[in-house]
């Protein structure tokens, strides 16, 4: 066999491998894919029916104090609406806890974001933060993993700036719906997430929303100093926070140096250098409306 043969076949065969190689990791990604379906489903259909998710009580008339606020209250243009004390009173927590915890102990929140699929446990795992990127909510390896947030935060919700991540899947689960605040009439319209613990209700205002690149904050930023903080606050209320790719703010918000913020954070895409982000302040705990006022 000549020079010039050899080398075609050389090329013939390196291509060949590569074409195998490229159907491989095709098939591997679809494979995933197919299991993150699989557990999706899995947490929304067999942990959302079990004893996990308490029943809905009856739906009584809406209370006396949200009913009689006067018309010419609600939703003046370029006015923010006052949210009544008692709105926030009669939520009841859905979430049957000892049940989750006999899943697993490390379940210790849950969060839930209206008209998203955005409806899952949170978990965190000491000594180990990377652990739930890849496995779920049952501790299975699995591509999709589980929300969860870093052994730098609490579990107790206390922190300035507690980070909850979740992978951006194509078959839009875990914080795929994050996506639907770049939405303008998706942000105006939906101002609120909820996330349920054991001994509490918390809702938070949702204030940001915007694409960001890929530092970690909590590593960047000294959040426990109240300058720094208050900085960072104003960073993202103006847009000028460094690493900031654009986005929606909710300016009338009342957020400063003694709120309680938590960000929701995923990628952009397939990964890569951005993350997107959607910030909440709490604006209620327990039933107790909540501002930095009273903090």
């Amino acid at each position: 066999m000549n020079k010039k043969k050899r080398f075609w076949t050389t090329i013939m065969i390196l291509a060949l491998l590569a074409l195998i190689a490229v159907l491989g990791y095709l098939a591997w990604y679809m494979y995933q894919d197919y299991l993150a379906r699989q557990h999706a489903q899995e947490v929304q259909e067999t942990v959302s029916v079990s004893s996990v998710i308490k029943e809905e009580p009856e739906v009584e008339e809406e209370s006396e104090a949200v009913s009689e606020i006067p018309e010419e209250d609600l939703g003046k243009e370029g006015e923010a609406t006052e949210v009544p004390d008692s709105i926030f009173v009669d939520l009841e927590n859905p979430i049957d806890f000892a049940a989750l915890k006999e899943i697993n102990p490390e379940l210790y929140a849950w969060i839930q974001v209206d008209d998203t699929q955005i409806n899952y446990p949170i978990a965190q795992r000491a000594n180990d933060d990377g652990f739930y990127l890849h496995h779920d909510m049952y501790g299975d390896a699995v591509f999709a993993g589980c929300l969860y947030t870093e052994s730098v935060n609490s579990t107790d919700w206390t922190d300035p700036l507690t980070i909850i991540y979740g992978h951006n899947m194509r078959n839009q689960t875990m914080f795929y719906d994050l996506h639907k605040f770049e939405s303008q009439e998706f942000f105006d319209s939906h101002p609120y997430f909820y996330i349920y613990s054991q001994d509490n209700i918390r809702v938070y205002e949702v204030f940001a929303a915007f694409t960001y690149d890929d530092r970690r904050t909590l590593e960047y930023f000294n959040l426990d100093d109240p300058e720094v903080f208050q900085s960072y606050i104003d960073g993202v209320k103006t847009g000028t926070l460094d690493g900031w790719q654009g986005g929606h703010v909710r300016q009338e918000t009342q957020v400063d140096a003694n709120s309680r913020i938590v960000t929701l954070q995923t990628c952009v895409g397939a990964g890569g250098e951005l993350r997107y982000l959607v910030q909440g302040v709490l604006v209620s705990e327990g039933g107790k409306v909540v501002n930095a006022e009273n903090e």
